[in-house]
């Protein structure tokens, strides 16, 4: 019998923006490009992505401004065109969106182009509306899926600003996970049934908790729980990046020879990548699935149970 969820919820996805236009930047400070009106009938979880380049190892950065907030500000100083993206949400309303970018060298040939916009779906979510630097808090219950009960999600805060804010979690501080030019992110697995403080000291701010978004690192978001002999499948693809995803299926030793010796199962690439494995003398219970791809995220999960 086989069992599946479609976990990213695509019926309830919707492109907002797609922009290819080639915009030269010829200014220093911030300055807006290109300006869309959007609507949203509901709150929305919203996934973005551009495209940036200059010449000669300057600098280029671009950003979202909505209503006086801002998200992004990804630099980079390539001359090959480098996608940059990520999440934030919104409540239900009317909204300005306007692309802006700055360099520090306008003869340099400054470029952002390829804008994307929409709305992303997933089954388990809870996010932090964009605002203004401060404190807020979010959680995420577990729940019995499919292939096992969720074990933890992923905490993923973007934030803005022309220097590293001060991040805590938890009353704990912590250190960016990655920085950007001025955006600046974090992405840690953060426990269910639980309520999650952050606070963000400066610019502003986005948060988003779930299990299906993807880390940098491998990560563990599910305790498989089915019957021995039962067929496991994952399905992984790009969500505002196309980035190496990957999947493994046991454990790291407690000395490790690297992936082939720590684990019985590994499937990686770009694009959507299809993996499947049957559990035949691996144990269900004594073994792990971890999951990699910051930029990415898990669409289906399911088992054939045997």
């Amino acid at each position: 019998m086989l069992l599946s969820e479609m976990v990213r919820q695509i019926n309830n996805e919707l492109q907002l923006i797609n922009d290819p236009t080639t915009r030269y930047v010829n200014s220093t400070t911030y300055a807006t490009f290109a300006s869309y009106n959007i609507t949203l009938s509901s709150p929305a979880l919203l996934a973005y992505k551009y495209e940036l380049s200059i010449l000669g190892g300057y600098n280029v950065y671009a950003r979202l401004n909505i209503n006086t907030l801002n998200i992004g500000g990804h630099k980079t100083n390539s001359s090959s065109s480098t996608p940059f993206g990520g999440l934030f949400s919104l409540p239900a309303g009317s909204y300005t969106v306007n692309l802006q970018a700055k360099t520090d060298s306008t003869s340099s040939g400054p470029a952002v182009k390829n804008f994307y916009l929409g709305i992303v779906s997933f089954a388990d979510l809870s996010t932090v509306n964009l605002q203004a630097a401060g404190s807020s808090s979010i959680s995420l219950s577990s729940r019995k899926t499919c292939v096992g009960t969720l074990k933890q999600a992923i905490l993923y805060i973007s934030a803005h600003n022309s220097t590293a804010p001060t991040l805590t979690v938890d009353g704990n501080t912590k250190s960016w996970t990655l920085t950007e030019g001025e955006c600046f992110t974090y992405i840690s697995p953060a426990t269910l049934d639980a309520s999650h403080t952050i606070n963000v000291s400066a610019g502003s701010y986005a948060a988003v908790l779930s299990p299906w978004i993807l880390s940098n690192v491998d990560t563990q978001v599910l305790n498989l729980n089915f019957p021995q002999g039962s067929t496991l499948y994952h399905v992984l693809e790009p969500l505002w990046l196309d980035p190496t995803k990957a999947l493994k299926i046991g454990q790291k030793r407690a000395v490790s020879f690297g992936d082939s010796t720590d684990y019985y199962y590994t499937a990686s690439g770009t694009g959507i990548l299809n993996a499947s494995y049957t559990f035949e003398s691996v144990s269900v219970s004594k073994c792990v699935l971890v999951v990699s791809g910051y930029g990415g995220c898990i669409s289906i999960i399911a088992v054939d149970v045997r």
